[in-house]
């Protein structure tokens, strides 16, 4: 019992000694981590691109840059998992030290006390069992508070995106980035479908040159426009200035005579419809990708899909309209993914038609 008392003694400075290396190693974890979290999303990106467009590649004989891309991209991701590996290796033998110091220390006392008093040799095993014990449960313990804190670097990145401002709230009454007030537009419209840009300016945020510049634009009810342009020229921009994405930095864009940043969100965007490049389907039925707001009849539904010559894939599906389709559309081709694009412009009737290179992947017919 009184070596028990006296083994507690130093097992206090190892307390704090293993405190002082598990948060001067945490400083510079949390920033390994960083890095190394930051430098893995861009091999995943490149992977992705890759496969996507592994014909063009293989066209363009252009392998051997990929795969050096790609080794520079793994190069990066590997150095700072390297420097982890290393730091976390740096303070696992400084806690393997502090623990022999301590048992060293103890193993003394034990012996002083045999030497100098009655105690017996079997109290001394189980003091020292029962330490080294104690001191595997201390690393432990101090080996699980620093992954919780090194995985705490992924719950801070989802904390950035629940702090991201959040776009226009249904009842609002003000566009607080255009500081205009928003008014209500009628059920009709846009009756005519006219656009007009006029005097736009726009660059990104953090940007110092201009995306759009002095952009005046008039489209007229009923016309037919293509935009053709360089990658960068500012085709997506126009779409996402529409769409009120973003928002004017200076000018305005004007829809039958109506201001794109005074009517609601909901509004504008439920009024303009778009046929994306890449044709977003969600796991559901056919009718739930189709027609979300259950607005329309089984029989307008299947007249967009004959107008698209969907209407036999769905016949032929267990369900018809019922049928599930998989997360993305991964169950339909990608023609077909972009023909249910253009079938949900068909049932909405919108004046406005916005059309991505929907027809990159659809057969003339």
């Amino acid at each position: 019992m009184i070596a028990s008392y006296w083994s507690v003694i130093p097992i206090v400075p190892l307390c704090f000694g293993l405190i002082y290396y598990r948060n001067y190693y945490l400083r510079a974890a949390r920033q390994l981590k960083r890095i190394e979290s930051v430098a893995r999303s861009p091999i995943f990106a490149h992977l992705k691109i890759t496969v996507k467009g592994l014909p063009c590649i293989r066209a363009s004989r252009s392998e051997e840059t990929q795969r050096l891309e790609y080794h520079s991209l793994t190069d990066q991701h590997t150095r700072a998992c390297c420097f982890g590996v290393g730091a976390s290796r740096w303070v696992g033998v400084r806690m393997d030290m502090l623990c022999f110091l301590l048992l060293t220390v103890i193993a003394a006392m034990l012996l002083c006390l045999g030497i100098f008093s009655d105690m017996q040799s079997g109290t001394m095993a189980i003091v020292l069992i029962y330490l080294m014990s104690i001191l595997g449960a201390f690393q432990w313990a101090m080996r699980q508070g620093i992954e919780v804190e090194n995985q705490m670097v992924s719950i801070e990145r989802l904390i950035e995106y629940t702090k991201l401002p959040p776009e226009e709230a249904t009842n609002a009454t003000m566009n607080d980035v255009a500081m205009l007030p928003l008014i209500s537009v009628d059920p009709q419209w846009p009756p005519l479908g006219e656009v007009q840009f006029q005097d736009v300016w726009f660059k990104y945020p953090g940007k110092t040159n201009w995306t759009l510049r002095k952009i005046n634009l008039h489209i007229r009810p009923g016309c037919k426009l293509g935009i053709i342009g360089r990658t960068g020229a500012g085709k997506s921009s126009l779409v996402s200035l529409l769409y009120r994405l973003v928002e004017v930095q200076c000018g305005r864009i004007l829809v039958d005579q109506v201001n794109t940043a005074q009517v609601h969100l909901a509004d504008l965007r439920r009024r303009i419809s778009i046929i994306p490049q890449d044709p977003l389907l969600f796991a559901g039925t056919v009718r739930s990708n189709l027609d979300p707001e259950d607005r329309f009849t089984d029989d307008a539904l299947w007249h967009a899909l004959e107008t698209v010559q969907l209407k036999s894939v769905v016949e032929a599906m267990p369900k018809g309209l019922r049928s599930r389709l998989a997360e993305g559309g991964s169950n339909l081709s990608f023609g077909q993914r972009q023909l249910f694009s253009l079938a949900r412009a068909i049932l909405r009737d919108n004046k406005i038609l916005v059309i991505d290179e929907a027809t990159a992947n659809v057969d003339l017919e």
